[in-house]
């Protein structure tokens, strides 16, 4: 008995496990296939978009307009020539005068003037002049000078800031073949260029310098943080290059913490694509590149991974059950009996409705999940058609796709609007495919469907509250205003307009140092920030702040750090009011309750002295034997 049974019990096996086997090794191979066809798209359209912010940073710099006003003018202006050669005194007035108008109109910081030995012998600019500074080291000095318009980005030893330094030959005569004679500086803020289009890059978005060196990038903490270990001899170099100013004085960048030379790495166990271009600003030091680093996780959604497990899952079980029938002849009764509730269990108790129609498609099965969100039930479903949930409200494209790719033997998915027994409607999301016999011929049809009205009501929900929350800080008297992570404006209502005079469109983007505060105090912008970086709750502070027309005038703040599930912060949303008139007032009645004390005492003593004087003229009465003239009430 026992050895009639061991073929029967490996057979079984085997049925089980090969179909098993291959939806596993399925499973992995279209999971396999479905990420690297992601990341191969996910590559090649981080490319074009890198391709595109290339050109356009290479475009508006060593192509812009700044760059074509330095070329013209080391053409074409006299005075530029005569003041490179030195035939005119250093910082020379009328010469100065030329270079103003061109640092205003490209809101430039500085410009000045490079003769061929390198020495600056005319600057303009807002902050410290350097007339008579030796830059002959520098690359874009040593550009010029070889003939070669360059753009030099570096951090200013001065201020701070990220700066270009776009610069142009000198030339003695009117055209590009006659001899260099120095060289045209324009020095621009660099920053709000840089991060213009790093933001434009999907995920982390990072420049690098020739250096190796992250000069900037959409992940502060990753800021000049070197790409490779950097000997002694390479710091040495940046060091004297100066193109981060006074940043790695008494430190040396860290390393970053993932390799950006592949086209993939693997971060905390997950991995991340790299792609960079190379672009070329004629410096010395060699070529820039642009990286982006995205994660893959999302590549693929989670419904798409769910739905081919799930398809997977159910052509297992069919696959089992087929393999199940053609073996239970060769079975005890009683375990076909048992195996046959087991596999209709799994079905029957599944949280999905499920759907087996015929060629013709006629139902000839539905689970409990089915009866639960139709009304229908098994006996009333089986033998009609689908078309009985019909609600006349799904749009007619969606049957034609439906058939268009089953036809085409795909899976198809999608959404119908469905009616109940009771007349209710429904939203179901649905998975039909095809089940082939023997022969290859379409035998059934599988259909699963989830009811999705409550998620779709929720997602409608919350689209209506996100609007009325729009609505409540656009028309909120008092100013809202939400800060990123760098204090730069992402939200600006229309009462922080009315309080500032600043339009959103010219808010949106800008520091608060641009904006609000007065200049005695924009340099501790940096702390103002940090301080309220760590705080946490609301932070109430009274402020001196500026207006659009340099109007000085007083805010009292409401501040709420806001932090990601980490809790590092992310930003800050500020309440702002006016009360500057509320000050005014309050002084003016500090001031009135003052002079109203001061009068109240000058009274009080001039009654005094009036007591006194009585007293005395009693006193003489009295010693001259009359009556007291005065009646003192003390």
């Amino acid at each position: 008995m026992t050895n009639g049974r061991s073929p029967l019990r490996r057979l079984i096996l085997l049925c089980i496990g090969l179909p098993l086997a291959g939806a596993l090794l399925t499973s992995f191979v279209v999971l396999h296939y479905m990420y690297q066809t992601a990341q191969d798209e996910q590559r090649t359209k981080n490319m074009q978009g890198l391709n595109d912010v290339v050109a356009r940073l290479h475009a508006e710099t060593m192509g812009g307009e700044a760059m074509g006003a330095a070329l013209l003018m080391g053409l074409n202006e006299p005075l530029i020539k005569e003041m490179a050669k030195e035939k005119l005194p250093r910082d020379h007035p009328e010469t100065l005068a030329r270079m103003v108008a061109a640092k205003r109109f490209f809101n430039a910081d500085g410009v000045f003037i490079v003769n061929a030995a390198g020495v600056i012998v005319a600057h303009e600019s807002d902050i410290k002049r350097s007339t008579g500074m030796n830059v002959s080291a520098r690359s874009y000095v040593k550009q010029a000078m070889a003939n070669k318009s360059s753009v030099y980005p570096a951090i200013s030893i001065s201020t701070g800031d990220k700066v270009f330094y776009i610069a142009a030959p000198i030339y003695e005569g009117d055209t590009e073949d006659t001899p260099v004679i120095g060289t045209l500086t324009i020095r621009m803020l660099a920053e709000p260029v840089i991060i213009k289009y790093l933001k434009m890059l999907p995920g982390q978005a990072l420049l690098v310098s020739p250096e190796g060196i992250v000069f900037s990038s959409t992940k502060f903490p990753w800021m000049y943080s070197a790409t490779l270990p950097m000997t002694k001899e390479h710091l040495e170099y940046v060091k004297k290059e100066k193109r981060y100013g006074k940043t790695f004085d008494d430190k040396t960048p860290e390393v970053l913490p993932i390799d950006i030379s592949g086209e993939s790495v693997t971060l905390s166990g997950h991995r991340y694509t790299i792609s960079r271009d190379f672009f070329d600003w004629n410096d010395l030091g060699g070529s820039w590149q642009l990286v982006v680093i995205q994660d893959t996780r999302r590549l693929v959604p989670a419904l798409r991974i769910t739905m081919a497990i799930v398809v997977t899952i159910i052509a297992y079980v069919v696959v089992g059950y087929l393999m199940f029938v053609i073996l239970s002849q060769r079975l005890l009764k009683t375990q076909d009996d048992i195996r046959i509730k087991k596999l209709s269990s799994v079905i029957e108790n599944s949280p999905v409705a499920v759907i087996i129609t015929d060629t013709e498609g006629i139902i000839e099965y539905v689970n409990e999940a089915f009866v639960q969100i139709t009304g229908y039930s098994v006996s009333e479903a089986t033998g009609r058609n689908p078309s009985i949930l019909k609600s006349g409200f799904t749009p007619q494209e969606t049957y034609l796709s439906l058939w268009s790719v089953l036809t085409a033997g795909r899976l198809w998915q999608g959404e119908f609007i469905n009616k109940r027994k009771d007349g209710s409607l429904y939203t179901a999301s649905s998975t039909i495919t095809a089940l082939s016999d023997q022969r290859g011929r379409v035998a059934n049809y599988v259909g699963l469907q989830e009811d999705i009205t409550q998620r779709k009501q929720m997602d409608e929900a919350l689209r209506k509250s996100q609007q009325r929350l729009a609505f409540l800080v656009q028309n909120s008297p008092l100013g809202i205003i939400e800060w990123d992570i760098n204090f730069r404006v992402i939200t600006w209502n229309s009462a922080a307009e009315d309080i500032f005079g600043y339009t959103s469109e010219e808010a949106i983007g800008r520091l608060a140092s641009e904006l609000i505060l007065p200049e005695e105090v924009r340099t501790h912008a940096d702390e103002v920030w940090l301080t309220l970086s760590r705080q946490r709750g609301v932070v109430s502070i009274d402020s001196d702040n500026i207006t659009k027309n340099g109007q000085h005038i007083t805010c009292h703040w409401y501040n709420v750090t806001l932090a990601d599930e980490a809790g590092q912060p992310i930003g800050v949303t500020s309440i702002v009011d006016d009360i500057t008139h509320r000050r005014k007032m309050e002084t003016e009645l500090r001031q009135y309750l003052q002079e109203l004390e001061r009068f109240s005492k000058l009274v009080v003593n001039r009654e005094e002295k009036m007591i006194s004087l009585k007293q005395e003229v009693n006193a003489l009465k009295e010693e001259c034997g009359h009556e007291k003239k005065y009646k003192i009430v003390q």
